[in-house]
């Protein structure tokens, strides 16, 4: 008789249709369509086993598979169904589709298929108070700490169903002679789930013609190499993935599953199965195993590795306790993992649910953001997510690199599914943040994170037309570990949209933007700020690195302690990128005794020198003499000749012998911007500007040479040499001021 007037609309949701939950559900579905209160249907988001769409077929179950990019029609599919089952377990589809969608009115239950104690197959506060209902497959899973700190109330709608088949078909198996001993595993062959020591077991195992049978697929191709390299390939067989495992049940002795302290499993189905079929388990004494057999009685749970070889000589050495503890784990496995009791178990639920009124459902994520697949990993994993975020937020620090790189060698992290960060970054690839990640811990990055940081400023303001050379310029570097930090001071263009393509695909990128423009001065020194580096160095968005630019300078710092600024010559570029002329700074050679050298740092820096701005800096002298600096509010041009003034009286400046940047000049630089502007004053306002600007500049640097430390000698040269020759060149440019002059004074410097 129906409890309802209608039958009631069940849909469930499930990552795949495959392996074990795949079997579970379609045993289910056959056994429960007999019930008229409830009408089944089912959405896949990923593939279907064609096994599995036979059955669906011939059941007259309504199914859609390959659904995780038509998030939509399933929003749609929830609307019109009574209740929501989701069978969950850490997958990057099912992730992707809670956090990014907010349900509709329903009604929804998630049945979770991992114990959820090691990460990275987790249970969490958010997904279990996401449901109307959970369900664990286990009930050690109530142990969890995220299941102890939930309210008395949400416990009432907590529930514990066993996830099994149909396994009465497995204990009308008849065991076939053979030769041998037959030792059989069934499962996920991978080191996320089998004991990582399982081909060291195997090869201690010494029994009279045994022979190891390995149903299941993941990684059994690796496996099955490195248990060639340990000469075992004609003990072991692997089998790869089988559609029927009842022939191998039916010719297995016994069935030896040790499995990883850390694996993700619940009410094991392939444990379950052979107990079904008699075959006696001797399984490691995991939480899952030890619920499932009865030491001694049903199986044999094992301490250690070596009490798992002992019960494995002790079954075959003693027949009749074998064929004891099979009688026992068959007769067990029949009660306790009867489907029977499954589906009236969830029949209980469905009217429970049924009872409570439909809600949405938003994950507990700021409405309508713009979640990265990154993001999306950071919360299947709760707690567990924190030291992956702190790599992100500070990739450069040691000790948050060793973390990931140390996660990356446990067994559980080396899979290519089953949650981990191979996983998310197999479906979602283009995320930098998975790909770096991913990376990292498979050990490919170690080598070049153990290089020191340097950090590359870029000041940024409307440069849509050059910015992506510079960029580009950057990352070709042979010098692979470098930040590079933009700092868009309020750009009305497209360079937002540009930087931000580049630092979407490249975790090195950091872009920072300004709603308010604050000028030039103000932007590099928020860029020093940001930098993480011990060596720093200032690209104009116009203006492009050589690709060994950072590796030779760095060399020659590391090389030479006294240096504080290194630099080079520049080739001169056309607003084209085409060749003008090269800029040679042979005045401050390394050759060049230093006390001549730093002359060339308090004259009017027309030959070239000036551009030495834009070498590659150790950051401590380099932040200290920014903030001592009086930059000048309007006026930007030529505040190169106080700052590497002050650089001069630190330590010493080398440009090298070797052209190594590129500076272009065009009419949209700031340079010109400027010139535009004076060339735009009354004539006596310009000469006025140039004399205030002439009295600030000289009056600083006098100040500071005063200060240095240089012989009293040095500094009386340098006072002669600076406003003598100054002095001279400044009086006779001054007469022909108009626009040609603005343009010699300042030609050499750049904002």
């Amino acid at each position: 008789m129906q409890a309802y007037s209608t039958p009631k609309k069940i849909l469930h949701i499930t990552t795949h249709l495959g392996g074990g939950v795949g079997s579970v559900l379609i045993d289910y579905l056959n056994e429960a369509r007999s019930d008229r209160d409830f009408i089944h249907s089912v959405i896949s988001l990923g593939y279907t086993d064609d096994h599995v769409t036979n059955v669906l077929h011939n059941m007259s179950i309504a199914y859609k598979d390959h659904m995780a990019h038509r998030h939509q029609d399933i929003l749609d599919a929830i609307e019109q169904s009574d209740i929501v089952l989701i069978h969950w377990w850490n997958h990057p589809l099912m992730y992707d589709f809670l956090v990014r969608n907010k349900l509709p009115r329903s009604r929804v239950i998630i049945w979770s298929h991992i114990a959820g104690f090691h990460p990275p197959q987790v249970l969490t506060e958010k997904i279990i108070a996401y449901p109307n209902i959970f369900v664990f497959t286990t009930p050690i899973s109530l142990q969890h700490k995220a299941v102890q700190k939930t309210t008395a109330k949400r416990k009432q709608h907590l529930y514990t169903i066993w996830s099994t088949r149909n396994i009465e078909k497995f204990s009308r198996i008849i065991h076939e002679n053979h030769t041998g001993f037959n030792i059989g595993y069934i499962g996920t062959v991978d080191y996320a789930k089998i004991s990582k020591n399982f081909l060291h077991l195997c090869a201690k195992i010494d029994i009279p013609n045994v022979h190891f049978i390995v149903c299941g697929g993941s990684s059994e191709k690796k496996i099955r190499e490195e248990a060639i390299k340990l000469g075992l390939d004609k003990k072991i067989t692997f089998t790869g993935i089988v559609s029927d495992i009842t022939q191998y049940l039916s010719i297995f002795d016994v069935f030896g599953y040790p499995l990883s302290p850390t694996h993700y499993g619940t009410c094991d189905q392939a444990l379950a199965e052979s107990m079904a079929a008699g075959v006696v388990p001797v399984v490691l004494e995991n939480p899952m195993e030890k619920s499932m057999v009865r030491n001694g009685i049903t199986g044999i749970v094992a301490k250690n590795s070596d009490e798992y070889i002992a019960a494995i000589h002790k079954l075959y050495l003693d027949k009749n306790l074998r064929l004891q503890l099979s009688a026992n784990a068959k007769q067990y496995a029949s009660h306790h993992f009867s489907i029977n009791t499954m589906v009236s178990s969830w029949t209980d639920v469905f009217k429970h649910v049924l009872s409570l009124p439909s809600t949405t459902k938003q994950w507990g994520m700021a409405e309508n953001s713009n979640f990265s697949a990154f993001d999306i990993f950071l919360e299947s994993q709760g707690e567990y997510g924190k030291p992956f975020q702190k790599y992100i937020e500070n990739p450069h620090n040691t000790l948050n690199t060793e973390t990931i790189y140390n996660l990356g060698q446990l067994v559980s992290w080396q899979s290519k599914t089953k949650g981990t960060i191979h996983n998310y970054h197999n479906f979602f690839p283009h995320d930098i943040h998975l790909s770096q990640l991913s990376s990292l811990m498979d050990g490919n990055q170690k080598q070049s994170e153990d290089q020191p940081l340097i950090s590359v400023c870029l000041a940024a303001y409307n440069g849509e037309k050059y910015i992506r050379e510079a960029i580009t310029s950057v990352l070709d570097q042979s010098y692979k570990n470098f930040e590079l930090i933009i700092s868009d001071d309020g750009s009305t263009d497209k360079t937002q949209e540009i930087c931000l393509g580049y630092a979407q695909k490249d975790y090195r990128i950091r872009y920072i933007r300004h709603d308010i423009n604050r000028g030039g001065f103000w932007n590099n020194n928020f860029l020093l700020k940001k930098a993480q580096a011990d060596f720093i160095t200032f690209l104009s968005q116009d203006d492009l690195l050589m690709n060994d630019f950072l590796y030779e300078s760095f060399t020659y710092l590391l090389q030479n302690p006294k240096c504080i600024l290194v630099t080079s010559d520049f080739e001169i570029i056309d607003e084209r990128g085409n060749h003008m002329y090269t800029a040679v700074l042979d005045k401050i050679r390394e050759n060049i005794p230093w006390n001549l050298r730093c002359y060339e740092f308090y004259r009017d820096l027309r030959q070239h020198v000036a551009l030495s701005i834009y070498g590659l800096m150790r950051k401590d002298t380099i932040v200290t003499i920014y903030s001592q600096m009086p930059w000048p509010k309007k006026l930007v041009r030529a505040s190169e000749v106080p700052f590497l003034s002050r650089v001069a009286n630190k330590g010493e400046i080398v440009s090298l012998p070797r052209t190594l940047r590129k500076y272009r000049k065009h009419n949209e630089s700031a340079y010109h911007t400027e010139n535009k502007h004076l060339a735009s004053q009354k004539d006596i306002k310009r000469r006025f500007i140039l004399l205030k600007h002439l009295y600030k500049n000289r009056y600083d640097q006098l100040r500071t040479l005063l200060k240095s430390s240089f012989p009293i000698r040095t500094k009386v040269e340098i006072v002669v040499k600076m406003y003598s020759n100054y002095l001279k060149n400044f009086f006779s440019r001054l007469k022909r001021l108009p626009k040609k002059a603005i343009s010699i004074y300042y030609g050499s410097t750049k904002s």
